[in-house]
């Protein structure tokens, strides 16, 4: 059987709250310290004051949370003052109207499981980095704020509470250690993505640019009698098709990084073209076959 919660106890535990509470001080100070670091989340910086309007309002969700089963109490009005005046004043008003730790209790089993539900939805589904470090802030500081509210109250639910409050601001503080190298990793992605669509971009326009002028170049240079074979044809069309390759501007680096086979060796275009464009390029393909006289002679014959 559980061992019922004497005041007593109180006593014992004072010093480990004490401790508990400057310990969570401290480490509100850090992450409030760190965070002003980073002017794109300055805004969440408030969250830390005990006298924040939205901090205010949640800890006032906390004890209507814990009055509501009173509110049709014709003494309700009277409890309410006093939890107005100072949550401190609750202790003397339990044995007056029936206010007991099991309804802290659950008022704090109910908030506990909302605030980890809500904290689990958002990392999940991948939400951005400041959304889930401000879930952790806020709801470290308001367990922080709370727990510290009940210590004439109910040391068991205030330990709870600060244990909370310490697990979430660590989580918090780690975030913001990890933001700079997160940061710089998808700045890294960003400019390589850009980077890439940008060179992929690029060469294909190149691309098709060399095989638009490759379309010109086979009626500009066709024998009268066509070329023997597609071979052939290619063969007469490389070098003043890569003399148009050096007038396109590219930089010498991008020359040489896009364009290494074409610099080095003719045959890396002449492949291209035979066993790529002429074959994939249906307006070159059918330049072709019209440029060559063995095809021609070969309908003739049939």
């Amino acid at each position: 059987m559980k061992k019922e919660f004497q005041p007593t106890d109180l006593k014992h535990k004072s010093s480990d709250f004490i401790f508990l509470m400057e310990k969570n001080r401290q480490k509100l100070s850090c992450v409030y310290s760190l965070a002003k670091r980073f002017p794109e989340w300055g805004e969440y910086t408030s969250i830390f004051s005990e006298n924040d309007p939205d901090l205010l309002e949640m800890l006032g969700k906390f004890s209507n949370y814990r009055w509501k089963n009173y509110s049709q109490s014709q003494s309700f009005s009277a409890v309410f003052k006093v939890r107005v005046i100072s949550e401190l004043n609750i202790s003397s008003a339990q044995n007056a109207y029936g206010i007991t730790p099991k309804t802290l209790e659950q008022c704090w089993k109910y908030f506990d499981e909302k605030y980890s539900t809500e904290i689990l939805k958002y990392t999940f589904t991948e939400a951005p980095l400041d959304h889930i470090f401000c879930l952790y802030a806020w709801y470290g500081s308001t367990f922080y704020y709370w727990g510290g509210s009940l210590r004439e109250t109910d040391m068991q639910v205030a330990f709870k509470a600060l244990q909370r409050a310490s697990e979430y601001l660590d989580i918090s503080y780690g975030i913001l250690l990890a933001k700079p190298y997160i940061d710089q990793k998808n700045d890294l992605h960003i400019s390589r993505t850009k980077a890439g669509k940008a060179g992929g971009i690029a060469k294909s326009e190149t691309s098709r640019l060399i095989q638009s002028k490759l379309m010109k170049l086979i009626p500009e240079l066709k024998p009268v009698e066509g070329w023997k074979s597609k071979e052939a044809a290619v063969d007469d069309l490389l070098i003043p098709l890569w003399e148009y390759v050096q007038t396109l501007n590219i930089p010498k680096q991008d020359l040489q990084r896009k364009f290494k086979s074409f610099n080095e060796d003719f045959d890396a275009l002449r492949n291209t073209i035979l066993k790529v464009w002429s074959l994939k390029n249906i307006d070159l393909k059918l330049a072709f076959e019209d440029a060559v006289t063995r095809k021609r002679t070969q309908k003739v014959v049939r």
